[in-house]
Parts: structure tokens; sequence; C-alpha cells
């Protein structure tokens, strides 16, 4: 959906993907109300898992975009997960994203039962929790780095530098 590679199907699994997590989202932040790891049942971990199968697949298809590329350095530098880095910068680039192709967006957010990305931005903050801390020096450095990607030409909204830094920067505001 966000890549220029995308396809009607891509875009179906990805759909398809999005909104199996959705299901389980009510309970995931269930456990961490309670502080639990273990709330999701079999059913519930099966699904997940499908939908982490099905995301593959459209990665397989499309390509890895600017959250990707923004995500590297906090993996390498900053010894954040990739997987969690990506979901810290995700939110901002989705605002991103409503503003330039609104439409767009709203496919994304519809497969979330979302009317806005700043809601979805407010779910990732829940589900993520404490945030890591980037300096502006390391903001300027990792833009630097990820405009010169091939996952921004990628992108169908591709971003300026000024963006990226705005991204990382709104990403990590505690």
């Amino acid at each position: 959906m966000l890549s220029v590679r995308a396809s009607n199907v891509s875009d179906a699994l990805a759909v398809a993907s999005i909104r199996m997590i959705m299901n389980c989202v009510p309970d995931m932040l269930q456990a961490l109300l309670v502080g639990s790891e273990v709330v999701l049942n079999l059913k519930q971990r099966e699904q997940l898992l499908q939908a982490s199968l099905m995301a593959g697949m459209v990665i397989a298809q499309t390509g890895t975009t600017v959250v990707h590329a923004m995500g590297y350095s906090l993996t390498y530098f900053k010894n954040i997960d990739h997987g969690r880095a990506n979901g810290l910068l995700l939110g901002e680039y989705l605002k991103l994203v409503e503003k330039v192709q609104p439409d767009l967006a709203e496919k994304i957010l519809v497969a979330m039962n979302f009317s806005e990305a700043e809601q979805f931005g407010e779910l990732m903050n829940k589900l993520l929790g404490d945030k890591e801390e980037i300096s502006s020096e390391e903001i300027k450095r990792y833009s630097k780095m990820a405009i010169q990607t091939k996952n921004i030409t990628n992108s169908v909204v591709k971003p300026t530098e000024e963006d990226l830094r705005t991204m990382y920067a709104l990403s990590f505001v505690k």
C-alpha cells in the first residue's frame, strides 16, 4: 500500500494482515494493563503468526519503504529491535501519508477501524511503552543516511530530509 511496487494482491494481503492484528489488539492492551505476557490464547497467537506471514509476503512483493530506512539506524546505532524501531516511526509516517495522500491513508485506517492517523499513533505508543532517547545530532545524522536509501524511492509518499527529521523527533517525544 505504501510502496510504489504495491499491487491489488499485495494491498489485499496487507489489509487482511492489518485486520487480523487489530483483532488481537484489545487483548494485547489488556495484557499490558495486568502486566502479563500470557493473555493471548493459542488461536490469537496463530492469528498473529498468520498476519506476520502475510505481511512478509507483502514485503517480498513490494520491498520496504521509508520507515525501514529510518529504522535501520535505530537498530544499528541504538540497539533498538528493528520491529520496535519501525513501530516507533510508523505513526508519524502515516500522519505524513494522511496529509499528502489522504485517500491512501484512509484505506489503511479503515482496515484498523480508525478515522485518523493520530489514533494509530496513540495505539502504538500504548503498545510500545517507554521510548528510547534520541538526540538532535542523532536525528540529523540518521536523516542524512536514510534519505540516501533506495527505500525512499520505493515509497509512495516520498519524504524530504526535513520530513525525516520531523518524523524522528515526533516519534521520540516522551
